[in-house]
């Protein structure tokens, strides 16, 4: 009868190291699939709770031909992706729709990576320009209605992982 208790207790043993490699396996290549591609960046909300969002991948528009280019001529981009116009410093920003087929949310940023203001469901293919009346050194770009899935509002942060080069 030892012998058997014995066995089961090995037997639970390897199948808990079994879980557990399986477990560091799997962690390990998620943590590889969140490294950003080149010409991307990683980025992220914070809540002003500490409640973070899931990671997006951004592509980066960091020269003038890049921002003025934005998202143009595109049919679609992905749930967990987006574009981030950096600019050299902080000024009032204004953006339209001309050439961009896909509705998006516009986020403003702060300097100090703070949402200063947000432009929801932005329709598509006009030249209206779109502004929130306040400055900001950074824009972000994602599908229409990822802020409200979210619930990203006012004073709460942005976060990046990867380099982010110098806007020009």
């Amino acid at each position: 009868m030892a012998r058997r208790s014995l066995l089961g207790k090995l037997s639970l043993l390897l199948r808990l190291l079994a879980v557990g490699t399986l477990f560091a396996i799997l962690s390990s290549s998620a943590a590889c699939s969140q490294q950003p591609e080149p010409g991307r960046v990683l980025l992220w909300f914070v809540s002003p709770q500490g409640v973070e969002s899931p990671k997006f991948s951004m592509e980066v528009a960091s020269t003038e031909p890049q921002r003025r280019k934005g998202l143009m001529y595109r049919n679609s981009i992905g749930a967990r992706e987006g574009m981030i116009f950096l600019f050299p410093e902080n000024g009032m920003r204004s953006f339209w729709m001309k050439n961009t087929y896909i509705p998006l949310d516009m986020v403003f940023v702060s300097p100090e990576w703070m949402v200063a203001g947000l432009l929801g469901d932005v329709p598509p293919l006009t030249e209206d320009s779109r502004s929130i009346g306040k400055p900001s050194q950074y824009v972000l770009e994602f599908a229409a209605g990822t802020m409200v899935e979210l619930g990203v509002g006012p004073d709460w942060s942005v976060k990046t992982e990867g380099a982010l080069p110098k806007a020009t």
